[in-house]
């Protein structure tokens, strides 16, 4: 039964890694569904564009330790190194639940940097352009 519940975690943090991808980088009709369910594209709700990443990837790390762990036999150096896995997709989560803070995030990750790029919405420095100032240009 155990490994019916690594492999549904496994399975669970690989979609959430792909719907991370998608949601980040492409401008498929379901990812511009998920961002606007999650409110990825709003300046306010920005910080949190790692937690998806970081609590998939620590939810597949951690079904694929404990997946191998019990797969092999009681070997102490084989199981350390897989429990050692486990491990860092348990740390990995937690680290995704601290990205809920309003924290700064890099622009490779920020799915609103990542459209606006796609788009064509930011100036010359990566800076957002600003709407009213390209409309109402100074005299």
């Amino acid at each position: 039964m155990s490994y019916l519940w690594s492999f549904a975690g496994l399975a669970i943090g690989l979609f959430g890694l792909y719907s991370w991808y998608v949601e980040t980088y492409t401008d498929s009709p379901i990812a511009a569904l998920w961002r606007e369910m999650g409110d990825r594209n709003d300046r306010t709700t920005s910080g949190d564009s790692l937690s998806p990443l970081f609590i998939s990837t620590g939810i597949s790390l951690s079904a694929l330790g404990a997946m191998l762990s019990n797969l092999v036999p009681n070997i102490r150096i084989i199981l350390i190194s897989f429990l050692s896995i486990a491990y860092v997709g348990i740390a990995l989560m937690v680290i995704g639940f601290i990205c809920f803070f309003p924290f700064p995030v890099p622009r490779w990750a920020d799915a609103r940097y990542q459209y606006m790029k796609r788009h064509g919405m930011l100036d010359k420095n990566g800076d957002p352009i600003d709407v009213d100032e390209e409309a109402d240009p100074p005299r």
